[in-house]
């Protein structure tokens, strides 16, 4: 007898069909919507071993309008054409009951599941023509400030100018044009400013989907950063807050977020409260997108700089005490010390919160008040 658990739901509404998914495999309209209630299932049956627990009382309840035997039909079908494979499964959630398991196949995941909604299309033209406006207005101040040709002043070409607009000069306001124009210093750009132009179009020619995403919503932003990632198939970001540092995150192929733990154990994040933090923390270090931190490098530099300093006696408001550690956190450093009570603490600033420290500025800290 099947089993299923009271939490999952009792009905699903919306079955979304890819027609061209459909001629290209030669599937009748129920075999469609049996493969896209598959898909639906993804995001909340449990999965053994890659295969999600989907009993005939679920589908029954779910889909009334399929009977049994047409169902199984369709599940023959399916796996025939090569777009899903079954085999029996023991669920441990459900007392060790033996169930159908099925799992989607490489060819059938080119299924396209995804609903067209005219609104968020519209919503996301006139975003990016936001963008290309945005885009001109930095070129265009770019090109103003790259304007560097300096143009002979002289009297002859006030006189001309005047000319044009036929206005009358006589020859005193011309001598006092002349001498006017000889006292105003000639504004010349320094070399100072010439860097920032020169970074200003480094930065217009760096332009990333990273800092468009930084005009997004929080909402836009996650649904951006899906497609993105899920596309290209690389990692988003690792050494997270609240995650082991080695945890990298990816976009696995139902566009759903997962992790690669420091132990190569790769899974779907199925807790709703965990998959916020992550999307919240990302969204507030929209820096960190795409980029991966090399851990390696820093643990050993860590190492060096706990050997040369360990132990090493400095001063703090007039008090001697010890490094204890120089330890990561974040996208920095922090500096544990030691009392002469042995109590051991993290150096902070006024708002009791530890400062984080570049590989440079723990250095120079522990050089100035050593």
């Amino acid at each position: 007898m099947s089993v299923t658990p009271n939490n999952l739901p009792k009905r699903t509404r919306v079955l979304v069909k890819d027609l061209l998914f459909q001629e290209k495999h030669l599937l009748n309209n129920t075999q469609v919507d049996v493969m896209s209630y598959i898909f639906n299932a993804f995001s909340w049956a449990i999965k053994i071993n890659g295969c999600m627990a989907l009993t005939n009382k679920k589908f029954s309840d779910d889909l009334p309008q399929i009977g049994e035997k047409t169902l199984e039909s369709s599940l023959q079908e399916l796996e025939s054409k090569g777009l899903i494979e079954r085999e029996g499964i023991r669920v441990p959630q459900w007392r060790n009951a033996r169930v159908r398991g099925i799992k989607i196949t490489s060819a059938g995941l080119k299924y396209n599941n995804s609903l067209y909604t005219p609104t968020y299309q519209a919503m996301m033209t006139a975003f990016q023509e936001r963008i290309t406006q945005l885009e001109e207005k930095i070129e265009a101040k770019s090109e103003e400030k790259t304007e560097l040709v300096l143009e002979p002043i002289s009297p002859v070409n006030s006189l001309v100018e005047a000319k044009e607009k036929e206005e009358e000069i006589t020859p005193s306001q011309l001598n006092q044009e002349t001498k006017k124009q000889e006292e105003t210093p000639v504004e010349v750009k320094t070399s100072n400013e010439s860097d920032t132009i020169s970074k200003e179009k480094k930065e217009l020619e760096t332009y990333t989907h990273t800092h468009r995403l930084e005009a997004l919503s929080f909402s836009e932003f996650v649904s951006q950063t899906k497609k993105r990632f899920a596309l290209a198939g690389e990692p988003i970001s690792n050494m997270v807050d609240g995650w082991q540092k080695e945890s990298t995150f990816y976009i696995n192929s139902f566009g759903q977020l997962a992790c690669t733990t420091p132990d190569k154990k790769c899974g779907q994040i199925k807790n709703p409260v965990e998959v916020n933090k992550f999307w919240k923390w990302l969204f507030n270090h929209q820096n960190r997108v795409g980029k991966l931190i090399d851990l390696e490098k820093i643990n050993e530099i860590i190492v060096q700089l706990n050997k040369k300093y360990k132990n090493k006696e400095i001063k703090l408001g007039g008090k001697k005490i010890w490094i204890e550690e120089i330890c990561s956190k974040n996208e920095g450093l922090i500096i544990k010390i030691r009392n002469k009570h042995q109590n051991i603490t993290t150096i902070t600033n006024k708002g009791r919160q530890p400062i984080l420290y570049s590989f440079e500025g723990v250095e120079k800290f522990i050089e100035k008040v050593g």
